[in-house]
């Protein structure tokens, strides 16, 4: 409340509302100095009024002499203090400074006063360091300047000596995701968006992957807005993270990979001749007829001792004898164009001819097949293609056009065919792997 002055007969009175603060009291000069009835006061006291800053300065004087007028009472003494919240938002975003005004008596004037915040049930003092704690006033008031640093309905509590006052204020998260698929398929890019304060902006925003931080990073615009292009190439679940200097954001989000055939589809693992070739469509492979069953033992060049795993144990690795062998599966494309398109996702390891492979397209996939507890990657080449897209180091996408089919193979010639084969390493074994097994532990994967 605005102060003024008073001069009454008696006294110069510091004013508040109706009442006094302080009083200078007129004193008679001493007999024998200047004029008979003069009075004098100590200017020290009028000059403090004027200047001293726990004061709020007078506004204005009034001139109440000679005129008969009464003497102003005291400002009263409260006689039960309490804390009455003047100023306070009612919600703000998060990271938003704002200030808290208080008041009380004037009789607390220079006591120091503590904010809490609770926090799962119990209130934590924020205002630990003695020289960031508010005092009151000269005129009973104290402010404090804090902000949040997460969203939600927070409540606040004020202390002065044994005076306590709670109340609520309402946190809004501005820093949201506004966009991120609950699934992505491996290797393919995907977009994370969202919002900030526009007060954030040219601010880094950071992304984690099971609380690994990543290097991509995005900032926020002039709008508020921020965005990652990202992906993901391990299959199964992910605990994914942004976070916005001391704000942070966690969503689930599932990588898994297309299937490549129709439910219940086996690819053949039992010798085939052109009486049971079986043709499928498949989203990712388009249409194809399998014409070499995996791992069929007649009809191929031929091969040493070998190791599979076949879909009746997927546990187990089964020896095979020497014998004309095929490594993998065989299939014709009749897609138009004759094209070759990547099984899974991975990184090309090496392109070019390959004896009588032909022309020869290793893959090392991003996928890894499971064996006796410890996980193994899964590599693949394709063979005899007239042409591949690729080179050496590339990035390959699951259903991506990688080449041509073709006949290719040193100094034989073959019909045109795709020669697959799937297989890990197993120690000093080289293990073909049935697509049927590798397919059936991705789908249990993806669920993890």
């Amino acid at each position: 409340m605005t102060t003024w002055i008073k001069e009454t007969d008696h006294a110069f009175y510091l004013m508040e509302g109706n009442f006094y603060l302080e009083k200078i009291v007129k004193e008679s000069r001493p007999e024998g100095t200047g004029e008979p009835g003069e009075k004098v006061i100590t200017l020290a006291t009028l000059q403090r009024w004027l200047t001293d800053s726990d004061f709020e300065k007078p506004g204005a004087m009034v001139i109440a002499v000679g005129i008969g007028a009464s003497e102003p009472d005291p400002m009263p003494v409260d006689p039960s203090p309490v804390i009455e919240i003047i100023k306070k938002p009612t919600s703000v975003e998060v990271g938003e400074a704002f200030t808290i005004k208080a008041k009380t008596s004037k009789s607390l004037v220079g006591k120091s006063t503590d904010l809490y915040v609770e926090v799962n049930g119990k209130f934590y003092l924020q205002t630990k360091n003695p020289a960031h704690k508010p005092v009151v006033a000269a005129d009973g008031t104290f402010k404090f300047s804090f902000r949040f640093s997460s969203p939600g309905t927070r409540k606040i509590k004020i202390t002065l000596e044994d005076l306590s006052h709670t109340f609520e204020i309402v946190v809004r998260a501005v820093f949201s995701i506004t966009n991120l698929p609950s699934k992505v398929i491996a290797g393919e890019a995907f977009i994370i968006s969202g919002i900030a304060s526009s007060k954030d902006n040219g601010r880094p925003v950071q992304l984690f992957i099971n609380n690994k931080l990543q290097s991509s990073t995005a900032k926020v615009q002039a709008d508020g807005s921020w965005k990652f292009r990202f992906g993901l190439f391990s299959i199964g679940k992910r605990a994914l993270k942004v976070a916005l200097g001391d704000q942070s954001l966690e969503r689930p989000i599932q990588v898994v990979l297309r299937s490549l055939f129709e439910e219940n589809f086996k690819v053949p693992e039992e010798q085939l001749r052109s009486s049971n070739y079986v043709s499928t469509t498949s989203s990712i492979l388009k249409n194809i007829i399998f014409t070499g069953g995996f791992m069929e033992p007649r009809g191929h060049s031929w091969k040493p001792t070998s190791y599979a795993i076949f879909s009746d144990n997927s546990a187990s690795i089964k020896t095979l004898s020497p014998s004309q062998r095929n490594y993998g599966i065989d299939y014709v494309v009749t897609t138009s164009g004759d094209p070759i398109h990547n099984w899974y996702p991975g990184r090309v390891t090496k392109v070019g001819a390959e004896g009588s492979y032909g022309n020869r397209c290793h893959v090392d996939f991003f996928i890894f097949f499971e064996l006796s507890g410890k996980f193994y990657q899964i590599k693949g080449a394709y063979a005899h293609a007239k042409s591949f897209s690729v080179r050496k180091g590339d990035y390959v996408k699951q259903g991506q056009y990688i080449g041509v089919m073709g006949g290719t193979g040193g100094n034989y010639t073959y019909p045109p065919h795709v020669d697959f084969r799937l297989w890990i390493n197993y120690g000093s074994k080289t293990v073909d792997l049935s697509p049927n097994v590798v397919e059936k532990q991705l789908r249990q994967q993806e669920n993890r």
